[in-house]
């Protein structure tokens, strides 16, 4: 049961790491919730960390959220950089939305 699940979940988190690669929205969205519920079902079985055998697995799942992470604020900053050309285009040579910190500037 717990090996089946972490399974399940790191097929969700490549999955979710494939579509942010491809930046298709519609897969995005998809991968999103199928992770949401691989996160809820490894959540769910409790005392998985007390299983040797499956120490390597979950290694695997937080080298993959790493890496999801990693796209994550890649996509972030490049979105980011969007939205200060387009300020810069208008006019507004101030700045973007966003700081880096993420916080939201006016």
């Amino acid at each position: 049961m717990i090996p089946a699940a972490l399974e399940r979940f790191e097929r969700a988190e490549r999955d979710l790491i494939a579509a942010l690669d491809s930046r298709d929205v519609e897969a995005l969205e998809v991968s999103v919730v199928m992770f949401g519920k691989a996160v809820e079902e490894v959540r769910a079985l409790g005392g998985w960390r007390d299983h040797p055998q499956i120490v390597d697995q979950a290694r695997r799942c937080q080298t993959l959220a790493d890496a999801a992470g990693i796209r994550v604020n890649f996509l972030t900053d490049a979105n980011r950089q969007r939205i200060e050309a387009l300020a810069t285009a208008r006019g507004n040579v101030a700045g973007g939305a966003y700081r880096r910190d993420g916080s939201q500037s006016f």
